[in-house]
C-alpha cells in the first residue's frame, strides 16, 4: 500500500504512515514527496508512523535502493512509532549509511515521538 505523506500544519510536522508493504515505486513516489514538503519548511521534523506496516527486514537490495534515494535527503529531526526490532534494525542500517542516525530516534507512542520532535535542542 502506497505510503501516505502529509504535512500537519498545526503541529509543524510531516506525517508519513504506511500500512502493510509497499513497492519499491512507491517508495520512490514517497521519497519524492517527502522532499517537496521539505522545500518550505524551516525545520523539517517527520513523524513516522510504521506501526501497521508488514513486519519484515528489507533486502539488501530494498536497503541500497533507499540509501539511493536518501542521500539528497535531510532532517532537524525525525521519530519513528511503533518499529519492532526488525523494523528497527534495517532501518538503522539505512540511516548510518547516509549519516541520518544521529537526528532519527525511536519511540512506541505518538506522544513520545511528538515530544521529543518538539523539545528546544
Amino acid at each position: 500500500m502506497k505510503p501516505m505523506i502529509e504535512l500537519d500544519k498545526q503541529l509543524g510536522v510531516v506525517r508519513a504512515k504506511t500500512k502493510g508493504s509497499f513497492t519499491m515505486q512507491e517508495l520512490d513516489k514517497s521519497m519524492e514527496e517527502l522532499k517537496k514538503l521539505f522545500l518550505n519548511m524551516d525545520k523539517k521534523l517527520l513523524l513516522a508512523d510504521v506501526r501497521e506496516n508488514d513486519r519484515v527486514m528489507a533486502t539488501k537490495e530494498e536497503r541500497v535502493r533507499m540509501r539511493e534515494l536518501s542521500k539528497d535527503l535531510t532532517w532537524d529531526k525525525a521519530a519513528v512509532v511503533g518499529a519492532d526490532t526488525l523494523v528497527r534494525m534495517s532501518a538503522k542500517i539505512v540511516l548510518a549509511a547516509i549519516g541520518l542516525s544521529k537526528t532519527t530516534r525511536f519511540f512506541k507512542t505518538e506522544d513520545e515521538a511528538l515530544r521529543w520532535l518538539k523539545e528546544k535542542p
